[in-house]
């Protein structure tokens, strides 16, 4: 399956894979299909694996894709994102998926795995105690 999701309520974790050939829309889908799961929650982190994408960017599917993830998609995401890339990622599209990061508030991109899962430990344990008080 070139893009699929997994939430982890036990670890804390919710884990985006892409993989393969998609378009904007197909990676939007798989957004919306996260977002309509009844095991869905806001406060769990995210790790956005980007690493096997191939996007096929067609003219004008952009600016749908921008509304839906900062007007749908960062509204319904309270917790930290991290969102890994090829390191080999075309200059344009990684560009791209930096800015995006931007707007979407508390995200950071990362062209290593094992570094993104500690930035998001360290995030979320940091936002844990600040909520407990500690």
């Amino acid at each position: 399956m070139p893009a699929d999701y997994h939430i982890n309520e036990s670890d804390g974790l919710i884990t985006i894979e892409i993989n393969g050939q998609l378009s904007l829309g197909d990676i939007q889908s798989i957004a919306e299909q996260l977002l309509a799961d009844p095991g869905y929650t806001a406060h769990l982190p995210q790790l956005i694996d980007l690493r096997g994408m191939d996007v096929t960017l067609r003219r004008g599917a952009a600016a749908p894709f921008t509304r839906f993830m900062l007007g749908k998609f960062a509204p319904r995401t309270d917790a930290c994102i991290a969102i890994v890339i090829d390191p080999e990622l075309e200059s344009d599209l990684c560009a791209r998926v930096y800015w995006l990061s931007c707007a979407l508030g508390n995200s950071e991109v990362f062209d290593n795995y094992a570094l993104s899962l500690k930035w998001l430990m360290k995030q979320e344990f940091a936002q844990s105690a600040a909520v407990s008080g500690g």
